[in-house]
């Protein structure tokens, strides 16, 4: 027996613009694409979240590379840990790179210097669904540590909820 998805694109960019309309102006909306869009085909539906996304949310160094050939001009967060040797080809593609790990953040500064370029970070915040994150009563300590950190801007914060049921 075999199984398939059929997506239909006008569909994906006017559920996607759903969400657009809903922000103001100001706002920036963010395409979660990991696992080849989530076993959809990164190549079929990035073309199409380009037209009303700001910006693309990957899983890995990898993901992000394959999704800059194909869209050069949009931001892209990669949202699992990076190994620190990676670090040097993040900062020189302007990828942005969730943190919750100071080597993380010191190997991106120390990359960031190296290029003389700007590593932004998002941070993510443990709230109870105990997988990657900063704790949250440790924000405030990691906050002023990364301010020390040359090269490296937080640029944001998120987390996932830790019950979604409620």
């Amino acid at each position: 027996m075999t199984s398939w998805i059929e997506i239909d694109r006008e569909r994906l960019l006017a559920n996607t613009r759903v969400f657009r309309d809903l922000l103001d102006s100001h706002r920036k909306l963010m395409a979660v694409v990991k696992a080849d869009a989530y076993g959809h085909g990164l190549a079929l539906v990035a073309p199409v979240l380009a037209k009303a996304a700001d910006w693309y949310g990957v899983n890995d160094l990898e993901e992000a590379l394959a999704l800059h050939r194909m869209e050069p001009d949009k931001p892209i967060l990669i949202l699992g840990h990076s190994e620190s040797s990676a670090c040097e080809t993040i900062v020189a593609h302007g990828f942005r790179q969730v943190l919750f790990r100071k080597d993380t953040a010191e190997a991106l500064s120390s990359a960031a210097s190296r290029l003389d370029e700007t590593a932004y970070v998002h941070l993510k915040i443990e709230t109870g669904l105990h997988r990657l994150g900063v704790p949250a009563e440790e924000m405030g300590a990691i906050g002023t540590y990364l301010t020390k950190l040359e090269g490296v801007v937080v640029e944001g914060a998120y987390t996932h909820f830790a019950d979604i049921e409620d």
